[in-house]
């Protein structure tokens, strides 16, 4: 598969993830009780899938085609890659409660690092006096994927961790009966 190929699956997938995330709020908004109880009984394999592919994908991207993770990217990475373990371990043991909230912990912070990333591409935000650290790392500023005018790697890194915060509420409110 070209890179050209790979960066539009990427990219369609942010747009996946960005279209679950409006579908959520606005069924939780709605109260749509039944949808969001099948939702959140099905959510470890959405945890699971939407995990996996995200970690295969950045994989890829660095070590297939070669283009080297900055050092924001690396912390995305740290925020991103032990969620996997989590639902392994918790899907084992039924416990999305659990799940919810180690992803929250993580995606949270995880989001916020994507956002800032995005606003300093942009040229939005500055970068605040970090630096990449490393000679053979990417520069966090700049740009290698640019697919419909606006989705980035961290704009997918983004759609991503929110993805997984919306998802978590999902469960966390569920399960407190608070869904509708």
């Amino acid at each position: 598969m070209s890179i050209d190929t790979f960066e539009t699956l990427s990219a369609l997938g942010a747009l996946a993830m960005q279209g679950g995330v409006l579908v959520l709020v606005l069924l939780l908004l709605l109260k749509k009780k039944k949808i969001l109880h099948t939702i959140s009984n099905k959510s470890f394999p959405l945890f699971l899938g939407v995990t996996l592919l995200s970690i295969v994908g950045s994989l890829l991207y660095s070590e297939y085609y070669g283009i080297p993770a900055c050092k924001l990217c690396w912390f995305q990475r740290i925020l991103l890659f032990p969620q996997l373990i989590t639902v392994v371990i918790t899907w084992l043991h039924k416990e999305i409660r659990i799940l919810a909230k180690h992803t929250l912990a993580l995606s949270l912070p995880g989001f916020a690092l994507t956002l800032y990333q995005t606003l300093w591409q942009y040229q939005i935000a500055s970068s605040a006096g970090i630096s990449c650290g490393f000679e053979e790392a990417a520069s966090c500023s700049q740009i290698h994927m640019l697919k419909f005018g606006f989705i980035t790697f961290p704009v997918v890194s983004a759609s991503v961790f929110l993805f997984l915060i919306v998802l978590s509420i999902l469960v966390l409110l569920k399960k407190r009966g608070t869904t509708g």
